[in-house]
């Protein structure tokens, strides 16, 4: 069958509202736009135009000192993006994977439909379709344009702002302005598009799942969906073959329907696990339509052969008791994982950037990412990453932090994104979680005075969960994240799962010490990026000092760069959060840069093992976050550029699945804790030495259970500021990590000489 690529170099014709307002016809074709008397640059597909006009100097680049300002004044712009391209087949389908957002296609001058969704995938009928030379034209309307004819109501409230525009439209909000990404509110063809023949015959849908499964057996359902060319179903066949090492498995039905489930049994499979916890085996599966013993149409898979269910109580009682817990095969699992938010603002670069993404994701030591809602749905090269290696999946829909409208258009329009979405990434193992959306729930029910009920909220009470219960009948669904159920709301109590951000103070005060959440889905701490990294998006007369610097500011995503406009407080945030564990702010950038990257790195540490050291009375924490999206001020632990942030090392150390931590001071001592999270017990041997006079203060040797709680393998007497490192050996592998005794305010000399004794350095610093 006949199919052609069409990413590359198109023409991109970028002209103001205002001009297109003026004129009389809808331009269909290049020649109707020539005649308008606008001219074209190359447009990159997969891309955004941002970055044609920056290739062509037509715009500075916006990633550098305040340019990113300028982007404003782009909002206004309508895209042509043009292509001509010769088809030799015959009737086809033109498959656009991703358009950024409104817009309508015309082939040969036919208008063939149109989009207002950059979430999904859009397959159009190429009607009009020729052999020999075509011409394509994709229309993209200004995103805040196109808003204004959408309604937002009065339920819509609070929201951010700057983003009350993205709320009826299914464009990625972060564009808008965050407090982590810059307003780029962007546009193009940002995913790949193509062009193929439509088959006679075709697997058009294929779900192979697991209902149930132990060592000895599992049962296996294949959901399918068929288009046939004969008249008679019954002649056809659905043949489905699995195999992975060694072990394979085959099942062949005769056909009754089009659409069907087939359900049927593995013996002795092998089974997908987390990382940590087992090997996430892959099975190659093929599945074949057969039609008198002849192969109609073929289709090829992974599949994981596991269980995931999340085992959660409405509320944390009031004696603590409460549970959120994931469990894979029947086993819980202990969480140690990331966020996970868009790999760039613009994202015609994201498939660039996912290669750097999954090396620091793969080294990382982490078992889950959290793909948060202020973003988009990642490409399939992501969640084969995952798959592949053990990496559970939480996944939002695209919303957050805001009361978004109960319009029946933007209900419909969600509705049509689940189930796009829903049928894209089902196959995957490592998809562990629907979540309906980030923080609205909060937005709705705690952010303004006039707090409602979230259950009222039908996107993701009605919609979302139905989508799910009708697609994906076998993976959990939460409405929201941090999710307030009825019980939570009647009866004003905390959800055991929570965002854990707070004041932003001492890591150690009484908020993050008091928290009682059982999972944390989100919480982290601001950590400069490394001086190096500063030098290449900050003008050298901005480096420093960080009072009163409006590129600092606009780099804290401030789309007003002045003192006291929304997000301006992140940057004396980062101050204040270094003056309460040194007493003071350095005065120069290398100073200020190591201090503040102490500052995360100890925070972060402690948010993770005060988790880890509660095991099953805390099942997990997602810490805020591996990578940013652009060049910026951040809690993020590795910089726009890939330059790891101190914490990025600590962290890692930290999730190795045995650890040994010491845990706060009580009664004159700190407790040796121990945890196991792998399914085989271990023997352990330890050692506690002070860094500065390497002087032993505890060791020994221990047996931990297999994936058992916290273990008390003894004391250490407190004895003011000192640094101890901590080394272990388990299971033949080895681990390292440290702890500062005593309280804040330490001296920023001897953290940098303890950090430095351990092997870390400081970028900057001589």
């Amino acid at each position: 069958m006949m199919q052609l690529d069409l990413n590359g170099v198109w023409r991109l014709y970028a002209v103001p509202h205002a001009a297109v307002r003026g004129w009389d016809d809808v331009p269909a074709t290049e020649a109707a736009l020539a005649a308008h008397g606008v001219r074209p640059i190359p447009g990159t597909v997969p891309g955004s135009f941002e970055d044609d006009l920056m290739r062509e100097g037509l715009l500075p680049d916006l990633y550098r000192g305040k340019n990113v300002l300028e982007a404003q004044r782009l909002e206004n712009r309508h895209l042509y993006y043009v292509r001509t391209f010769s088809w030799d087949g015959g009737d086809a389908a033109l498959r656009f994977d991703g358009i950024d957002t409104v817009a309508e296609i015309f082939l040969n001058g036919r208008r063939i439909g149109e989009t207002d969704n950059m979430f999904i995938p859009h397959t159009l009928e190429a009607a009009g379709l020729r052999r020999g030379e075509n011409e394509l034209l994709v229309h993209v309307l200004p995103a805040m344009i196109a808003a204004r004819s959408r309604r937002v109501e009065p339920y819509a409230t609070p929201a951010q702002p700057y983003n009350y525009a993205s709320l009826p439209l299914r464009k990625a909000a972060h564009m808008y302005g965050w407090d982590i990404f810059p307003r780029i509110v962007s546009g193009g063809l940002w995913r790949g598009v193509s062009i193929a023949e439509t088959p006679p015959e075709e697997i058009e849908a294929l779900y192979l799942y697991t209902q149930t499964a132990d060592e000895k057996r599992a049962r296996l359902a294949l959901y399918y969906r068929v288009r046939v060319a004969g008249d008679f179903i019954q002649d056809y066949t659905l043949r489905v073959t699995g195999r992975a090492g060694a072990q394979s498995f085959t099942h062949e039905a005769r056909l009754w329907h089009t659409e069907g489930t087939l359900v049927f049994d593995v013996a002795s499979p092998q089974r997908w696990w987390p990382l940590g916890m087992g090997e996430p085996t892959l099975y190659d599966v093929t599945a074949d339509l057969l039609c008198g013993g002849e192969c109609a149409a073929s289709r090829e898979t992974k599949l994981g052969i596991r269980t995931v269910r999340l085992e959660r109580s409405e509320v944390i009682e009031d004696d603590g008791a409460g549970q959120f817990c994931f469990y894979v095969n029947d086993e819980p699992v202990a969480v140690r994982g990331t966020n996970w938010v868009p790999l760039d603002a613009l994202h015609g670069r994201d498939a660039a950037r996912l290669p750097m993404a999954t090396a620091l994701l793969a080294d990382s030591g982490c078992n889950m990412i959290r793909i948060w809602g202020g973003g988009v749905y990642e490409s399939d090269a992501l969640y084969d990453f995952c798959d592949a290696h053990g990496i559970l999946v939480w996944q939002d829909f695209m919303m957050g932090c805001a009361a978004y409208p109960q319009t029946d258009a933007l209900a419909a329009s969600l509705r049509e994104e689940a189930e796009a979405v829903i049928a894209r990434l089902r196959q995957h193992p490592s998809l562990a979680l629907w979540a309906g959306d980030n923080e609205c729930d909060s937005a709705i029910a705690q952010w303004s005075a006039a707090g409602r009920d979230p259950g009222g909220n039908r996107l993701t009470r009605q919609v979302l969960p139905d989508a799910v219960r009708r697609l994906d009948p076998v993976r959990p669904y939460l409405p929201s994240s941090p999710y307030l159920s009825p019980r939570a709301w009647a009866e004003k109590k905390s959800s055991p799962e929570d965002h854990l951000w707070g004041p932003r103070d001492e890591f150690k005060g009484p908020y993050y010490t008091g928290a009682k959440a059982i999972f944390a889905s989100e919480t982290g701490y601001h950590g400069c990026p490394n001086p190096s990294s500063l030098a290449r998006f900050l003008s050298p007369e901005a480096l420093f000092p960080w009072e009163h610097n409006e590129e600092w500011l606009a780099h804290a995503s401030c789309m007003e760069p002045r003192e006291g406009a929304q997000y301006a407080y992140r940057i004396p945030l980062m101050a204040r959060q270094v003056k309460a564990l040194f007493g003071e702010v350095p005065d120069d950038l290398a100073h200020f840069a190591a201090a503040s990257q102490i500052s995360q790195s100890e925070a972060m540490k402690f948010f993770l093992e005060r988790f880890r050291g509660a095991k099953w009375r805390r099942t997990g924490i997602i810490w805020w976050n591996l990578l940013d999206g652009w060049p910026q001020f951040s809690d993020a632990v590795v910089d726009y550029y890939g330059g790891r942030k101190l914490a990025y090392y600590t962290l890692r150390a930290s999730q190795n699945p045995v650890l040994v931590m010491l845990g706060e001071e009580a009664e004159g001592a700190h407790p040796i804790l121990a945890v196991n999270d792998t399914r085989e017990a271990v023997r352990l041997t330890y050692r506690i030495a002070d860094v500065d006079s390497g002087e032993t203060v505890a060791e020994g040797e221990a047996s931990l259970g297999a994936n058992a709680p916290a273990a008390a393998l003894g004391r250490v007497t407190a004895a003011g500021q000192r640094c101890l490192v901590i080394t272990w050996e388990a299971g033949g592998r080895r681990g390292r990590s440290h702890y500062l005794t005593g309280r804040a305010p330490y001296r920023l000399a001897d953290a940098i000489r303890w950090m430095r004794a351990l092997g870390y350095d400081f970028d900057g610093l001589e």
